[in-house]
C-alpha cells in the first residue's frame, strides 16, 4: 500500500498547497472552480480534452500500485478524491469547529494527512466491495 499512498499523496498535495497561509481568496475560489469543472456535465468537453489524460495517470498509477483492484472501483475512488478534495480546499474551518478544535491549528499538512487516509481508506472499501456484474461493469 505504500506505493499507493505515494500516488494519493502526488494527487492530493499540490490541491492541499492552496490551505497555506497567504493564500488569496480569489487563488482559491479559482482551484476550486477549475477542480469542479472535473465533476460539471457542462464542462465534460473540456475536461475529457485536457484533463482526462492526467487522471487516467493517476488511475493507471493506482492500479498498478493496488494490483489485483478492479479498475472500475480505482476510477470512482479517483473521482470520490477529487470531490474530497475540493471540499478540504474550500474548507472554511466546519470540520474543525464540529470536533471541538481551533480551525486556526489546523496545518496544511494536518489537512493532508487527514485527506491521504480518507482517501487511502474509501479506495480500499470501493476495491473491497467491486464484485463483477453485468450491472456494475455496464455489460448488458
Amino acid at each position: 500500500m505504500r506505493t499507493a499512498l505515494i500516488v494519493l499523496a502526488g494527487l492530493l498535495v499540490p490541491a492541499t498547497l492552496l490551505a497555506q497561509p497567504g493564500i488569496t481568496p480569489e487563488a482559491r475560489a479559482a482551484a476550486i472552480d477549475l477542480m469542479l469543472k472535473a465533476e460539471d456535465a457542462r464542462d465534460a468537453d473540456l475536461v475529457r480534452r485536457h484533463y482526462d489524460a492526467t487522471a487516467l495517470r493517476f488511475i493507471d498509477a493506482l492500479c498498478a500500485a493496488l494490483p489485483g483492484a478492479p479498475r472500475p472501483a480505482i476510477s470512482w475512488g479517483y473521482s470520490l478524491a477529487i470531490g474530497t478534495l475540493v471540499a478540504a480546499v474550500a474548507n472554511n474551518g466546519r470540520p474543525e469547529r464540529l470536533g471541538g478544535a481551533d480551525p486556526a491549528r489546523t496545518s496544511p499538512e494536518d489537512v493532508l494527512d487527514f485527506l491521504v487516509a480518507y482517501v487511502e481508506g474509501g479506495i480500499r472499501a470501493l476495491v473491497r466491495s467491486e464484485a463483477p456484474s453485468e450491472t456494475r461493469t455496464g455489460n448488458r
